[in-house]
């Protein structure tokens, strides 16, 4: 099962209406910008994508009208989606804002330190953890060259507490 997949079935036993985060951008792998956002808004939760770049907020806001244009699969008026743009660390939510963070990690830079790649994953797990409300869920999507490791060690000085084992594409907190 791939991670899309498998994040879309988990949320779909989550009662809707919930605030969620969506934070980066969607990789090659998982499809094209504003996919995540749009198919959890459209499971009926209100989606707050955070992408690093304004042009990528923007393919997600314009991706969000198309599908609010087209109408949801089901009766009933699909949740509000936004969309941002911020570096890690200057999202305008307050803490424990969400119900659920779906974080995106980027692709590894192949130039940068492997050192350099880990903080940055602990700066997203600890972002994510800031913006969660406890006793709620994080769930991380990662392209392939970002190991399962890797993203458990950040999680862990994140001070987030394991709930499914890392697999490669997908782990939650």
């Amino acid at each position: 099962m791939n991670a899309l997949s498998h994040l879309l079935r988990t949320m779909a036993a989550v009662a809707p209406g919930q605030r969620v985060l969506v934070r980066g951008e969607e990789t090659k792998e998982e499809g094209a910008s504003g996919r995540v956002a749009e198919a959890l808004a459209r499971l009926g939760f209100e989606v707050h994508a955070a992408a690093w770049t304004d042009a990528a907020a923007r393919r997600v806001h314009r991706a969000a009208e198309e599908g609010q244009e087209a109408g949801p699969p089901g009766e009933g008026e699909t949740p509000p989606m936004y969309a941002t743009a911020a570096p890690v660390g200057a999202l305008p939510y307050p803490e424990a804002h969400f119900g659920w963070v779906v974080v995106q990690a980027p692709r590894p830079d192949e130039e940068a330190a492997a050192a350099r790649q880990q903080e940055d994953l602990w700066a997203l797990m600890a972002e994510a953890r800031r913006h969660v409300r406890p006793g709620q869920w994080v769930f991380v999507l990662a392209p392939a060259p970002v190991a399962p490791e890797a993203l458990a060690e950040a999680a862990e000085q994140a001070v987030l507490a394991e709930a499914e084992p890392p697999e490669r594409g997908f782990i939650s907190w």
